[in-house]
């Protein structure tokens, strides 16, 4: 018999330090750590991109062996077909913003037809984490896609132990973030990410990390992490997370003794381009918004995301 999936989410806005943590927990404890794994069905089988062993995504033995695995062969899944189921379970395409269906995110049997979706996609999901898990043997699976709907779409995977890791990360440093022009990775080698103005950054922080702060008032248990602390006490935050997970805060202990062998247990399908880079390469935390974000936009973001500043403990005043 099989043990439990085991799935460590980390939930959290855009542009927050995510890959980061991820590639930090791969490394510390010996879990596999695999992106923002629902953007498997398009920037992987579609597009093509390189995994973070820097191989091609269908060259990549990892995921070749997933893929037989979970389906027999990634050419049995229709990939277009999951890009729109998923899209579906995010209401993209439709005429009002997914922050106005929240309620139903979180809590699916409001809709049965929404419901109905979830329950289709997370079926498809489980299938692949249980691939993912018997091919590297590990016994944690780090999953961080951080779109609210996969998110919450976790809980509906029958059976599978789930917890996740809160990240957040300074609201000012996230609205500059998403005002650069950064080149997206995929297919087409002139297209950037889309930039947002501040006002809009800020609102999607706001109701995000709500959302996912909501998740400490269900039955599964969170840990928050700041980014700036992980990247300046690093080794302070792992052991955190290590002692958190080894603790059972819902009384069921995650054993971490049975390690993966190898130091690095990665294959990162997508999200930001520091995957692809040498996990041995030092962290820099990321305070360019401190000289380069303007202080109208400063004042903006301020105003507009104050009160989580406050409980998540960063400071308010103007940072040169």
């Amino acid at each position: 018999m099989s043990e439990p999936l085991r799935l460590l989410s980390i939930a959290a806005t855009g542009q927050a330090g995510s890959t980061i943590l991820s590639r930090l927990l791969g490394a510390r404890l010996g879990v596999i750590s695999v992106g923002e794994i629902g953007f498997i069905w398009d920037r992987a089988l579609l597009e093509d991109v390189p995994c973070s062993c820097q191989q091609p995504f269908r060259e990549c033995p990892f995921w070749r062996e997933v893929g037989e695995r979970a389906f027999g062969g990634w050419g049995t899944i229709d990939a277009d077909a999951m890009v729109a189921l998923r899209n579906e379970m995010n209401f993209l395409g439709r005429s009002f913003p997914q922050w106005t269906v929240l309620p139903v995110i979180a809590v699916p049997s409001l809709s049965p037809q929404y419901r109905r979706t979830v329950d289709r996609y997370a079926s498809v999901m489980a299938r692949l984490y249980r691939g993912i898990a018997d091919v590297s043997a590990a016994r944690i699976i780090v999953d961080s896609m951080k779109q609210p709907p996969h998110v919450f779409m976790l809980r509906r995977i029958a059976g599978a132990d789930i917890r996740w890791i809160h990240l957040v990360r300074d609201s000012r440093g996230v609205a500059y973030s998403n005002m650069k022009w950064v080149r997206r990775q995929g297919a087409d080698p002139d297209a950037f990410r889309p930039r947002h103005p501040p006002q809009k950054t800020s609102f999607r922080w706001d109701w995000i990390n709500l959302a996912f702060g909501s998740l400490a008032r269900s039955d599964r248990p969170l840990l928050r992490v700041r980014y700036e602390d992980l990247v300046s006490e690093t080794e302070e935050q792992l052991m955190r997370v290590e002692g958190w997970l080894a603790a059972g805060p819902d009384g069921a202990s995650w054993d971490l003794a049975q390690r993966v062998s190898g130091s690095r247990a990665e294959h990162l399908v997508a999200g930001n381009r520091v995957r692809l880079q040498s996990p041995d390469a030092p962290l820099r935390l990321d305070t360019e918004w401190h000289e380069k974000l303007s202080s109208r936009d400063r004042w903006v973001v301020t105003s507009m995301t104050w009160p989580l500043l406050l409980r998540y403990g960063y400071e308010l005043r103007d940072i040169h």
